[in-house]
């Protein structure tokens, strides 16, 4: 147990190194104060909890859609334990939508350490509720989109 923390502190330290300030001016970039319509594109904010573990921590999104019912989704997680572990990681997702409700579900192989990341969720234009698992893990994660002033 305390190996696999070394390690994934050193590699999420890796990751925030190399992309911190992307993101963050993505994110900033993200952020409008008109989000589109019939879109989940935009910056979103709230908390990731493991259901296995008890973790949990902060997670910052910017969705783009890419293609018609295809987005990618940009994240920053952190962890409450590990003061600078923060690492990104890009999901793609594949969406529905039925009114103003969007249904989505992805999967994405995180690497030897995660493995396969797989998830599905619900959102509105301002709500978005997901349930992930992987191989050692499952949780869930609720965010709201932010808008800027």
């Amino acid at each position: 147990m305390v190996r696999r923390t070394i390690v994934a502190w050193c590699l999420s330290s890796a990751l925030v190194v190399s992309g911190c300030s992307s993101f963050e001016a993505e994110w900033l970039a993200a952020k409008t104060p008109d989000p589109p319509e019939g879109s989940l594109a935009g910056a979103w904010e709230g908390r990731w909890i493991s259901e296995s573990s008890g973790h949990d921590g902060g997670l910052r999104c910017i969705i783009t859609e890419t293609e018609q019912g295809v987005y990618d989704a940009w994240y920053e997680a952190t962890w409450r334990f590990l003061f600078v572990f923060s690492p990104e990681y890009t999901l793609p997702m594949e969406v529905t939508q039925e009114e103003r409700v969007y249904r989505f579900v992805g999967e994405c192989n995180l690497g030897w350490f995660l493995g396969t990341y797989r998830y599905s969720g619900e959102a509105t234009d301002t709500h978005f509720t997901a349930n992930y698992t992987t191989a050692n893990d499952h949780g869930s994660f609720e965010m709201e989109r932010v808008l800027s002033q």
